[in-house]
């Protein structure tokens, strides 16, 4: 309809209604391109929050298992510590054994730390970070990814050796066939002190123990960081919304 006027306006030479149409339009298309611009920012804002919220929800979650890991790894390291010690000074007797038999199941051990972040795996596969308002926060959202990265992948090199040293366990102590190791090491406290592998088993796994530990510590601060750094953006975006 109002291109119909403007054509008329031109054919009669209507300058003045030519001009108030074209505003007319020119009004018309700006409107409705700041109506989409602010519904496609709406969404973006959403889709922001949305992430921030999940993002912040599964980093405590993670946050939490790390450092309950933590205290239970530095638990079995000491364990280890004093069944090497016992061996070591030779004060393993009948009366230790429960003690040392306790100590000695942190061979058991192998501290796996919470890495996998579904919510960062997807916003890195589907493109989503950019949703992210801040630049910082979206490049501390990529070093994170790294760090999941490299935990992950020193974890399947960690486990491969604890299954070799749960092997050699075996062979130190000398099971029998459907014997359990609590009853191999029952079998003799003076072959135990002797036991050279055991001695050095023991003293392997507490280092490879605590250099694991160290790692996880190292991750787990990487997690600290970035939870605190989420927080931190989500309440100034809340506070900037109005929410």
């Amino acid at each position: 309809m109002i291109l119909r006027h403007i054509a008329k306006g031109l054919v009669r030479r209507d300058w003045g209604t030519v001009f108030v149409e074209l505003v007319l339009v020119i009004a018309g298309v700006f409107m409705a391109l700041q109506v989409d611009n602010w519904n496609n920012e709406r969404i973006a804002r959403n889709d922001e929050a949305d992430y921030l919220n999940r993002l912040i929800a599964e980093l405590e979650e993670t946050r939490s298992h790390n450092e309950r890991l933590i205290a239970r790894t530095r638990e079995k390291i000491q364990a280890l510590g004093r069944a090497h010690l016992a061996l070591l000074d030779g004060s393993l007797n009948l009366d230790s054994m429960a003690a040392f038999e306790s100590d000695f199941e942190a061979l058991d051990f192998y501290p796996k730390p919470k890495t996998e972040n579904s919510v960062v795996s997807e916003m890195i596969t589907s493109g989503k970070v950019a949703v992210i308002g801040d630049p910082s926060v979206r490049a501390a959202l990529t070093g994170y990814k790294n760090a999941i990265d490299l935990m992950e992948v020193n974890n399947v090199g960690h486990f491969e050796i604890f299954l070799e040293t749960r092997g050699k366990v075996h062979e130190a102590v000398r099971l029998r066939p459907n014997q359990d190791r609590t009853e191999a090491i029952e079998d003799s406290v003076e072959e135990l002190r002797r036991n050279d592998a055991l001695r050095a088993i023991l003293s392997f796994s507490r280092e490879f123990q605590s250099e694991q530990l160290a790692e996880i510590e190292t991750f787990h601060q990487a997690t600290v960081e970035f939870h605190n750094a989420i927080q931190g953006y989500a309440k100034a975006v809340g506070s900037a919304s109005g929410v």
